[in-house]
């Protein structure tokens, strides 16, 4: 990683000590003297913490005294994106973010809350992995890593990120993990050792004939690369007329990596350009320009499809589309997340995350705060507040889970083996829903079958890279490219979904 990496994603804040005195200094102004200042503030903290380590009636962690110190100063510049970075956490976002790969087992990890704490289960095993020769399955409940509980919440206080860290760690190092099997009576401990695992940022799909799919999870070093790859690997299987970019609920990454592949769909003029501070430091005002090759071309149709939680590097790719009428968004309107940070390493340990810039589209337009809108506005479906409240206390009671693993187990027990369709479990929702009406939780069917495959999906490793049935975003997108085209909705020719919906329902009505 350089030594200054300029990042767009979300991280959040812990501290140092010596990030305390920077800040403080920074946000001071009222010491006359600044090395006076600076002494002054370490006087009072060494005070304050050595007072407090002397004579408060429990026991004082005075590196977490440190580190609350350290997260009042980085509060008093009332912005959410600085922070101190964690030696820990800075690895980690070298490992995800910069690098595109760790040391660890080739397993995907969720946590299955039930009631007070939590199981840390297996959702998925990557192939060719540690974890898939050793035989992990999707399913397994992983309850101690080198015999330590990594069960989450109540009395442990281990977070997700905790068991991550025990997870993940040196190439060639072993770890011993204990898991609990579905159908298995006891525990079995595992020993594997860790290898470099590679997780991609992008998946792709051809969804009809001409028309790609590819799905972008972040902006990391290797996405556009990634990006190139599913591009190319989609011409090997169709003619390509129109691309389908999915940047929903992808919150950003590395700028350069937005920079890249908004480049692939144009052949000059302005990205992106950031601006900092007046009067601050010039290499923060920076403008980034597109090249005149291009990966995707002028004659393929390309849909962005965006909602509230694509943000930083998702809209400045959703901006350089929609400012040089590349391409349609279909969505949500996006977060608004238009400034930068800068990681800045320390002596110390860990990285201090400055915001440095705002960024404007190639329009001029700062998003901060206002978010981009989609062209074409599709909500997704949303259940009622009696239905939600319902399917939460479904979910707290896990009538489903339980159901769903119920007839797992006895599947397993039948056929020796564990079930792949969810098409396996569908003429049992009658019962399910039985179940929750006996419990007075009234439920849709169209929910009980949603909330039961994605119980199925995280129980035998199921993953779909589209939802084609249950995607109205994606659903619309298709129904764009293949009866309007994306030309007539920049044209502005071509109305609203819910005006169009409109205009069918009554024609309709004419007919009959």
């Amino acid at each position: 990683m350089k030594k200054h990496g300029r990042s767009l994603s979300f991280i959040f804040p812990v501290g140092v000590i010596t990030v305390v005195l920077a800040l403080m200094l920074f946000n001071q102004g009222r010491a006359q003297n600044r090395d006076d200042s600076i002494y002054q503030y370490v006087e009072q903290l060494s005070e304050i913490i050595d007072k407090s380590r002397r004579n408060y009636y429990k026991d004082v962690d005075v590196e977490k005294m440190m580190e609350g110190a350290i997260k009042g100063a980085v509060a008093s510049l009332e912005d959410p994106y600085s922070f101190y970075q964690v030696p820990q956490a800075q690895q980690r976002e070298r490992e995800d973010l910069f690098y595109g790969q760790f040391g660890g087992l080739g397993i995907r990890i969720y946590a299955d809350q039930q009631g007070e704490h939590a199981l840390v289960k297996v959702s998925s095993v990557l192939p060719n992995t540690p974890a898939r020769r050793e035989g992990i399955q999707a399913g397994d409940s992983i309850l101690e890593v080198e015999g330590e509980s990594v069960v989450l919440g109540g009395a442990s206080g281990l977070s997700m990120d905790d068991v991550v860290s025990k997870l993940r760690g040196r190439v060639g190092e072993p770890v011993t993990i204990t898991i609990a099997r579905r159908n298995h009576i006891g525990t079995k401990e595992i020993t594997l050792t860790r290898e470099v695992i590679k997780p991609a940022s992008v998946e792709w799909e051809v969804l009809e004939p001409g028309i790609g799919y590819v799905r972008l999870d972040s902006f990391k070093n290797q996405t556009s690369t990634e990006f190139s790859g599913a591009v190319e690997a989609m011409r090997g299987e169709t003619d390509l007329t129109a691309l389908i970019v999915d940047l929903r609920s992808n919150r950003g990454g590395l700028l350069t990596a937005a920079r890249d592949v908004s480049d692939a769909f144009l052949s000059g003029g302005r990205i992106v350009s950031t601006r900092g501070r007046e009067g601050g430091r010039r290499e923060f005002d920076r403008e980034y320009l597109a090249d005149a090759d291009l990966l995707v071309s002028d004659d393929v149709e390309v849909v962005i499809l965006i909602n509230g939680s694509s943000a930083s590097g998702s809209e400045i790719v959703a901006g350089a589309i929609k400012d040089h009428d590349r391409g349609i968004l279909v969505g949500e309107k996006t977060f608004g997340k238009g400034v930068v940070q800068q990681r800045f390493e320390l002596e110390s340990g860990g990285a201090l995350s400055l915001t440095i810039s705002s960024y404007f589209t190639p329009d001029g337009t700062s998003i901060d705060g206002e978010g981009i809108a989609p062209d074409v506005p599709v909500e997704p479906a949303k259940l009622t507040d009696e239905e939600a409240f319902a399917r939460e206390h479904a979910r707290d009671e896990r009538i489903v889970d339980d159901f769903v693993i119920a007839f797992l187990e006895a599947y397993e027990d039948e056929h020796a083996e564990t079930p792949t369709d969810f098409k396996a479990l569908e003429p049992r929702l009658a019962e399910l829903t039985a179940i929750l009406e006996e419990e007075n939780i009234h439920l849709s069917e169209k929910t009980v079958w949603l909330e039961a495959r994605a119980i199925f999906d995280l129980n035998v490793g199921t993953e779909r890279v589209v939802d084609r049935e249950n995607d109205a975003q994606l659903t619309e997108a298709l129904r764009v490219i293949q009866e309007v085209g994306v030309a007539q909705v920049l044209s502005g020719a071509y109305p609203p979904a819910e005006a169009a919906e409109a205009e069918g329902s009554e024609e309709a009505a004419v007919v009959n």
